[in-house]
């Protein structure tokens, strides 16, 4: 029972002979995943507060909303930097999956000028009233933050690829194919919507459409991201990453 304090003091000697320092509290793995989590409630709450509570929705049932929404904003929001910063210090990107930067710069381009256009744009907004009974549309300010913000990031990954050791690696042509596809069935969806406005077919949607105006263009747009597409286009994002071990 008396060699468990010995061999400690032995260990602690040993790593102090050789210059190893202890590592403090807020140092380890542990602490810093709960002091990350911490800070992502806390933060994310405060966000929901700040959010102006959605119309339709009571003043409980929409601060509940908006606090979750403040998570999940803070959450992914966050979730950018472990990989640029690893990409930094390691000056190197092997292992990162290429294809799924592709997908996500599509992506959030897309997002970026969809939320910006719904948030600023004055014809937009009007075209969402007249297609959803004079409601207003749920995008606010940090939406337009989260998707500028996240494509920035992207970009600043998409750079360290370019200029950092990434060994044989390179976009697959999976990658070009479905980027290729995507792209194809959003122009046969805008196509689909301007054949339709022009033969006064306004139930593809089950909305009714006076005018096919430039709300239809932005929902074509989004749907590049997979987020209006059907799942298996979105699955094809994370798999990217998920299977290049693998590979």
């Amino acid at each position: 029972m008396e060699s468990q304090p010995l061999l400690k003091s032995e260990n602690s000697i040993q790593k102090k002979s050789l210059g190893l320092k202890q590592p403090r509290w807020y140092e380890q793995e542990a602490a810093r995943l709960l002091l990350g989590a911490i800070f992502v409630l806390g933060a994310g709450t405060a966000v929901g507060y700040a959010t102006k509570i959605p119309s339709d929705l009571t003043p409980t049932w929409g601060r509940v909303s908006n606090v979750m929404g403040g998570i999940y904003f803070m959450a992914w929001s966050l979730s950018f930097y472990p990989q640029a910063i690893l990409n930094y210090t390691r000056k190197s990107v092997v292992g990162l999956s290429f294809d799924y930067q592709v997908y996500n710069v599509i992506g959030f381009t897309c997002y970026s000028i969809f939320n910006c256009l719904f948030f600023w744009s004055g014809p937009v907004q009007e075209d969402y009233r007249q297609h959803h009974h004079g409601k207003n549309n749920q995008v606010q300010a940090s939406d337009v933050f989260f998707a500028i913000h996240a494509l920035a990031l992207t970009l600043v990954t998409v750079w360290q690829i370019a200029i950092y050791e990434r060994g044989a690696q390179s976009v697959s042509t999976t990658c070009y194919v479905r980027t290729l596809r995507r792209q194809g069935c959003v122009q046969s969806f805008a196509s689909t919507r301007v054949l339709a406005s022009a033969l006064s077919c306004s139930s593809i949607d089950h909305i009714e459409t006076p005018s096919i105006g430039c709300l239809w263009y932005l929902y074509c747009g989004h749907g590049s991201d997979g987020t209006t597409l059907p799942v298996p286009q979105r699955r094809c994002l994370y798999l990217a990453q998920l299977l290049l071990p693998h590979c």
